[in-house]
């Protein structure tokens, strides 16, 4: 049985729409990578060093700055776009929180 032509239209716009959202998360995700390899060379650090510290391998580290992972800083910056603040307002939010010592590094 064929689909009804509702369906069919809905079926396309959604697919449509898929593709637009997936070409966005890959802009940001390679600007956000560009960003990483930029600020991690000015501090004249290895991507191992980088590794070392953070706790995320090598390999994943390279990636991110080539923009192929979601670091899942996409759903954050989801978050703060669906709550109607910038990510960096939603990040300091979170920072004044927290002690002013705090470091998720170890």
């Amino acid at each position: 049985m064929a689909p009804m032509p509702s369906e069919f239209l809905y079926n396309n716009i959604y697919n449509i729409q898929m593709q637009q959202s997936e070409d966005r998360k890959e802009q940001f995700l390679k600007a956000l990578g560009s960003v990483i390899e930029t600020l991690r060379n000015t501090k004249n650090k290895s991507a191992r060093l980088i590794s070392y510290e953070t706790g995320i391998t090598k390999s994943v580290w390279i990636e991110m700055e080539r923009g192929y992972t979601n670091s899942q800083i996409v759903t954050f910056c989801k978050i703060a776009e669906a709550l109607g603040v910038p990510p960096g307002e939603l990040l300091t939010l979170v920072y004044k929180k927290l002690p002013d010592n705090f470091s998720l590094l170890e």
